[in-house]
């Protein structure tokens, strides 16, 4: 398998910039790396955030769990906002760096594809 696939592939199916390692482009691994787990800690801290605040609505008797509509009321009202702005931008964050570590170690692994076939 080539290296530019290879690269596309770590980069797209494990995490963004695995594929930069594989081909020894550190820096942008990590940038890459950095950016998207920083990204996907703030959407799962902002999740975790929410959901203890709907449990403890409900363990404190505002709302009933049998009460479907109130809870589903709940979480639409948690996603209106600043904080969903922010959320929706973060995604949109990591959403770019996964596309662009896939694209660019495709390109990065296709020279060094290129400089391979060219010694042999």
């Amino acid at each position: 398998m080539k290296k530019s696939l290879k690269a596309a592939l770590l980069s797209g199916f494990m995490f963004p910039g695995s594929g930069h390692f594989m081909l020894k482009s550190r820096l942008r691994g990590f940038a890459l790396s950095g950016i998207s787990l920083a990204g996907v800690a703030f959407l799962v801290n902002d999740a975790m955030q929410k959901a203890f605040a709907m449990v403890d609505s409900i363990q404190s008797g505002a709302i009933s769990i049998a009460n479907n509509q109130a809870i589903q009321q709940l979480m639409t009202q948690s996603s209106v906002g600043a904080d969903s702005m922010m959320v929706k931008w973060v995604t949109w964050l990591v959403m770019g760096a996964w596309i662009f570590g896939i694209v660019d170690a495709y390109r990065l692994g296709q020279k060094v594809d290129q400089a391979e076939s060219k010694t042999q």
